[in-house]
């Protein structure tokens, strides 16, 4: 029997909601997209990325915050289409 191991992690509720999609879509196989990156927003809003980069700096797209890299929640990115924002 393999022993258990325990790991905490203290995270921002919208990081820790996006870690929590990573860890569905890998273990239970989903085909949900848990985050796109700003070419990806681009290509499924039929924007292009300089526009989806100003829409995030003004922020009316949220981005996975604290990283190097841009993400944007695929959450965040549908309200944005639906005009939730």
């Amino acid at each position: 029997m393999k022993p258990s191991v325990t790991i905490e992690l203290r995270l921002p509720d919208d990081q820790l909601r996006v870690l929590a999609e990573l860890i569905a879509q890998s273990v239970g196989g989903s085909t949900v997209r848990a985050t796109y990156t700003v070419a990806q927003a681009a290509q499924r809003t039929g924007q292009s990325e300089k526009t989806i980069r100003r829409h995030i700096e003004a922020g009316r797209i949220a981005r996975v915050p604290q990283i190097h890299r841009t993400l944007i929640p695929a959450a965040a990115l549908e309200r944005y289409i639906h005009g939730d924002t």
